[in-house]
């Protein structure tokens, strides 16, 4: 009997062990408590707002890679997508890669880039194959509020799947799909609810590395049948253009659009020393793809990006020249032309003195018949920033300055004399790290703009200071105060106080508070103030 009990407790201290060496745990924990009280002015925050947010990785036998991710705020109101959320993307061995809950993943430039998914999915890359597939909801339901002239969102619905094949120097072609739908059940419909819509987009990638990867080229086809309202009657003089197919997927009627997209970049990099990027990309008037909160339509972008690096990259120059065109297929009363040149020049001249220059132009041209509505005019914006460090003795500075001058000019002869203006500014910082730990930041910046209406002038003047003392305490403060000219002066003062605590292994403690006092007319009745208090913990393991 004493054998086996002998027995049992030395397998289970052998697992016990190989569990813990199989088992590697981190990530980060943060949470804070924070009180707000608004003083002379109704108050635009909650009274008391609770946070949490905790990323936590867990690999085990390093080949199972488990990362979880959980938002928690208790000023939940609703929006799109919610502050509340939870998702897990584990990784399991080098070709698996799972996610579940709320995450982001990106599957081309025309499919699906920018927006987070409540649901599921998988991606595998076994050898060279590339195979993904996702299910879940980019919206959540809001019922329509009148009082906010909000006039309801679906809940919407997106399906996602990709395949392809990457070799080893980077060369890749993938297929890809998606279809989005809203859900119109999901709230309440009146006369003035939006419609629901519908969206389905294919979309072919590819991309070759030539010359030892000195040359690049990527491009991306792609065509999306877009319904804007899932609700409309038929139009079967429309839809018989339209392949059977994306019509079983996607409702089809009198709203609905077939377009396409394409793009394709080259990119010549033969050396460190300079390089080429020329990017096109097209994108049809009627193309939409609900898998982007915001892709323009209607556009042909053209742009060009040389650079140019010498004296052993202390030296360099970059440039850019964009063109923009929509009106693709005459389908708008005129036509704009954008045209934007970008210019850059960066001088290391030694290890402690820097200075960087940038030249930038925009002009935007129509050509309306109609004088009020004819777009032309000329931004032009000049940016000088030198930078200077040095030390003395254990003290070290950092000095920096930055002058912008920003002109535009309007030459629409009938409303031009209202769009000219002009913007000046300019930022002065300097930064002192003391031996005794004492850290002191300080800047300066002035900035005016000219309008042909009013004339703006504003200056700001902050002072941070951070020192470390009592071997676990950092003391942190700021104070800012921002003053504003027009007919009459404003002001704002900017007072912040932290104190952290070092727990060592077991994180970091911050008291903070911080008070905005404004003035906005110098007169009674428009001065009011706020108060905000935030304890906070954060842990790192």
């Amino acid at each position: 009997m004493r054998s086996a009990i002998t027995l049992c407790l030395t397998l289970v201290g052998c697992a016990t062990v190989l569990l813990a060496q199989s088992v590697r745990v981190g990530g980060s924990f943060g949470s804070s408590a924070d009180i707000y009280r608004a003083y002379g002015n109704p108050a635009r925050l909650p009274s008391e707002t609770y946070r949490t947010v905790a990323r936590v990785n867990v690999v085990l036998f390093d080949q199972i890679d488990l990362p979880f991710e959980l938002y928690l705020n208790s000023g939940q109101i609703g929006y799109q997508q919610p502050f509340n959320q939870f998702g897990v993307t584990p990784r399991i061995g080098q070709w698996v890669q799972l996610f579940g809950g709320w995450y982001s993943t990106r599957v081309s430039d025309y499919t699906f880039g920018d927006l987070r998914i409540l649901g599921g999915g998988v991606e595998l890359s076994p050898g060279n194959f590339r195979l993904a597939f996702h299910y879940g909801y980019t919206r959540q339901a809001r019922n329509p509020d009148s009082a906010l002239a909000f006039w309801g969102e679906y809940r919407r619905r997106i399906v996602l799947g990709k395949l392809g094949y990457e070799s080893a120097d980077g060369s890749f072609v993938t297929l890809q799909a998606m279809a989005s739908q809203d859900e119109p059940g999901t709230i309440r419909r009146d006369s003035l609810t939006a419609a629901p819509q519908a969206n389905a987009v294919v979309s072919l990638a590819a991309g070759s590395s030539m010359f030892g990867g000195a040359v690049r080229l990527r491009g991306e086809v792609a065509a999306g049948l877009f319904t804007n309202n899932t609700a409309a009657g038929p139009d079967s003089a429309l839809t018989a253009n339209i392949p059977s197919l994306l019509q079983q997927i996607v409702p089809t009627n009198a709203t609905s659009n077939l377009d396409g997209a394409a793009r394709l970049n080259l990119t010549i990099a033969p050396s460190t020393t300079w390089g080429l990027m020329l990017d096109g990309q097209w994108i049809g008037p009627g193309f939409v793809t609900l898998g982007y909160a915001q892709l323009l339509n209607d556009v042909l972008d053209l742009t060009a990006s040389p650079y140019v690096r010498i004296l052993d990259g202390r030296l360099s120059f970059r440039a850019s020249v964009g063109r923009r065109t929509n009106n693709l297929r005459q389908t708008r009363i005129a036509t704009i032309e954008r045209l934007t040149a970008n210019a850059g020049v960066n001088w290391q001249l030694s290890d402690a003195v820097g200075v960087d220059v940038q030249l930038g132009q925009y002009t935007m041209q129509s050509n309306h018949a109609n004088d009020t509505l004819r777009a032309d005019n000329v931004t032009q914006t000049v940016t000088l920033t030198p930078t200077w460090q040095w030390s003395s003795g254990s003290t070290s500075h950092f000095i920096s300055a930055t002058l912008t001058y920003q002109r535009t000019r309007d030459n629409n002869i009938i409303t031009g004399r209202y769009g000219n203006n002009s913007m000046l500014s300019a930022t002065l910082a300097h930064t002192v790290q003391l031996p005794s730990k004492l850290g002191l930041s300080s800047s300066l910046s002035y900035n005016r703009t000219e309008t042909a209406l009013q004339n703006i002038r504003f200056a700001t003047l902050n002072e941070s200071v951070t020192y470390p003392f009592a071997e676990r305490f950092t003391l942190r403060g700021t104070a800012g105060l921002n003053m504003t000219s027009t007919t009459r002066s404003t002001f704002q003062l900017l007072l912040r106080a932290a104190l952290s605590y070092s727990l060592e292994q077991w994180g970091t403690l911050t008291l903070q508070v911080m008070n905005n006092t404004f003035d906005l007319t110098a007169q009674q009745g428009n001065r009011y103030s706020e108060l905000f208090g935030s304890l906070q913990y954060a842990v790192s393991f």
